[in-house]
């Protein structure tokens, strides 16, 4: 008409199957690398967890998992991208917990995402989407990785050849984040949250 072509979009999310897609967990830091650490809760630790429930939920909808780390030892950082090229992951996703200067002063999730990388920045922006509603935090936002490394982003994004992201699902050094990210069931509820986020980028 007169007016021109009108389109709309429908956006679908929740139903996208998960069959035939190549995902790496990688599971930050680990051995002698404890990451972040306060009050006996060791980055590490919670790290591990997350991507051991994040790898059963993604095998459970059909996905192919492959982890960086599935136990407790030490990984080089060039050595987890390297993993998901390697093996022509189609995503990849890291898990930490963050920490700051000076005790519950921050609080909250931000995702991660290689900077100049759409599609990655896309992935970021559905993950933390749905960590958000699922873990409560506060809500500090998608970042690009040259935020905080300016010149070249974080080491285990920066060479990979598929979208990706890495996870900072709350501050260990804030008490409220502590105990949220050491109860029992917040694994479960993160990783939940994680693989609604995929699906909703894949549709």
């Amino acid at each position: 008409d007169a007016e021109g072509v009108r389109i709309r979009l429908t956006r679908a999310t929740g139903n996208v199957s998960l069959a035939g897609k190549i995902v790496v967990v990688d599971a930050g830091h680990g051995g002698k690398d404890h990451g972040s650490n306060r009050s006996a809760v060791l980055e590490k630790t919670v790290a591990l967890r997350v991507a051991r429930e994040l790898s059963a939920q993604l095998t459970a909808a059909g996905a192919t998992v492959i982890m960086t780390r599935d136990n407790d030892v030490f990984v080089p950082l060039s050595a987890r991208p390297s993993i998901a090229n390697r093996n022509r992951a189609d995503l990849f996703v890291s898990c930490h917990i963050n920490s700051t200067v000076g005790n519950d002063r921050t609080s909250g999730t931000i995702t991660f995402f290689h900077g100049g990388k759409p599609k990655s920045e896309l992935l970021a922006r559905e993950i933390q989407t749905e960590l958000v509603k699922a873990i409560g935090l506060p809500n500090i936002g998608v970042w690009s990785d040259k935020r905080i490394y300016k010149r070249g982003g974080f080491a285990v994004l920066r060479p990979l050849q598929m979208p990706g992201v890495l996870l900072e699902l709350g501050f260990v050094n804030h008490s409220r984040d502590r105990a949220r990210m050491t109860q029992p069931a917040f694994p479960r509820q993160a990783a939940e949250a994680v693989v609604r986020g995929i699906r909703n980028y894949l549709s």
